[in-house]
């Protein structure tokens, strides 16, 4: 975890120190655990792959905010605050430039919401509304509260998440 994203950065910011490896460890380990990062390989050879999500996220962020050298400048800058030797105010307007012009240069990029919309795989249709049930990473989408969920799922929500009167389930 110590070296990631290490090619990716240029020798001007190693040496202004993009985080430690604890935090470059804490960062990944948030990736993996919200699933934009997963894991692949054996016990000995770990790989760090971008999920659909990850890739999607890349892909409709701007490329100002993906740059290594922009985290180390204003890492640089903190520290130099720390010391006291830059104004914190001049930080925070710096940050509200660079914000300022993101919005300001925003373009909608067609589809993002899709590219961005959580993996899942479509069951069937909800039995009281007709929606679509799908199965995501622990629950089932539907509005029901059905007696046999598999293993590892934890709840039942219908997307538009209206309650139902009654349920299958309850007329069981």
């Amino acid at each position: 975890m110590e070296t990631a994203g290490a090619d990716e950065m240029p020798d001007e910011v190693e040496r202004k120190g993009l985080g430690t490896p604890a935090t470059r460890a804490g960062i990944i380990e948030k990736l993996v655990r919200i699933g934009f990062l997963e894991r692949k390989g054996d016990k000995k050879t770990k790989h760090l792959i971008p999920t659909h999500k990850g890739t999607a996220l890349v892909t409709v962020m701007p490329e100002q905010i993906q740059s290594p050298s922009m985290t180390a400048d204003w890492e640089e800058k903190l520290l130099l605050i720390e010391k006291g030797e830059y104004a914190s105010e001049d930080f925070m307007d710096e940050i509200k430039d660079v914000i300022a012009g993101l919005i300001q240069n925003y373009e909608v990029i067609r589809d993002s919401e899709v590219m961005m919309s959580k993996e899942a795989n479509s069951i069937g249709k909800c039995p009281l509304c007709g929606s679509a049930v799908e199965d995501k990473a622990k629950a089932f989408f539907v509005p029901t509260e059905l007696a046999n969920l598999p293993s590892g799922k934890t709840s039942l929500l219908c997307e538009h998440r209206q309650a139902p009167a009654s349920s299958p389930a309850s007329e069981r």
